[in-house]
């Protein structure tokens, strides 16, 4: 909260002469689709077109916002990479080299196409899991 009505707003202020209250009022229809299902994914076109609407050039929009939801998919293998060693860790499962990196590549691989779908991490990482389990 602080980040998104402090820093957000400020700088929002400052170099795009944008209230952060307008803003949010302005995509409260997306905001609201995204709280309902869990998932960005299906406000991607809108969330484009209200932002070349509001004067973000096009080509700046095009790159930004698919980023962004690229690092979603980033994260999201991260946080499954980080679970399985901190789960491992608290079992005092030591894992090789070998196995770290089967865990790695089955999360980057997994985790690709699940982003969108509610609740799909904890899915992942069992299917991640047992990939280790099977190695032994």
């Amino acid at each position: 909260m602080f980040f998104v009505f402090i820093i957000l707003g400020f700088t929002l202020k400052v170099f795009c002469k944008i209230n952060i209250f307008s803003l949010l009022s302005y995509l409260k229809e997306e905001m609201l689709i995204v709280l309902a299902t869990t998932s960005s994914d299906a406000v991607l076109p809108a969330i484009m077109k209200k932002l070349i609407n509001l004067g973000v050039g096009s080509k700046t929009v095009g790159i930004v916002i698919p980023a962004g939801y690229s690092f979603n998919l980033d994260a999201l293998s991260i946080y499954i990479g980080l679970s399985i060693l901190f789960l491992s860790q608290a079992a005092h499962v030591a894992l090789s080299w070998k196995e770290l990196l089967s865990v790695i590549f089955t999360a980057l691989l997994t985790s690709k196409g699940a982003h969108g779908v509610p609740g799909m991490a904890i899915v992942i990482l069992t299917a991640t899991l047992s990939t280790r389990i099977s190695h032994t």
